[in-house]
């Protein structure tokens, strides 16, 4: 699904980058806007983290990942009780991130 393994150390920095920058995931996401390439850097970061670096992370890392989840779980949580058919292109994102989650983290 990915291109590459990233290391901890990395994929921290990226996550560290995405929640916090002006331009970043978080915020972006707070905006409704989808971007491919922060939405791809982003799950590649919290997929290595949570499987490779989970229960080592330093507190940063383990906020920045606590906060990109928490909201994407928010936001997922909004759409329960929709039917599919009523989901607009950046709810599906929300949805698929979700489910991503839920199978990185039932995996880990």
């Amino acid at each position: 699904m990915f291109d590459h393994d990233m290391d901890s150390e990395e994929a921290a920095d990226i996550l560290f980058f995405e929640a916090e920058a002006a331009n970043g995931f978080l915020s972006l996401f707070n905006q409704r806007i989808f971007d491919e390439v922060h939405w791809q850097r982003l799950w590649q970061a919290v997929a290595s983290l949570i499987t490779h670096g989970s229960g080592t992370l330093d507190p940063w890392a383990a906020y920045d990942l606590a906060r990109v989840i928490e909201a994407v779980q928010a936001a997922g949580q909004s759409l329960v009780g929709r039917t599919y058919d009523s989901l607009d292109g950046f709810e599906e994102k929300v949805l698929a991130a979700n489910n991503f989650l839920n199978d990185v983290l039932t995996s880990a």
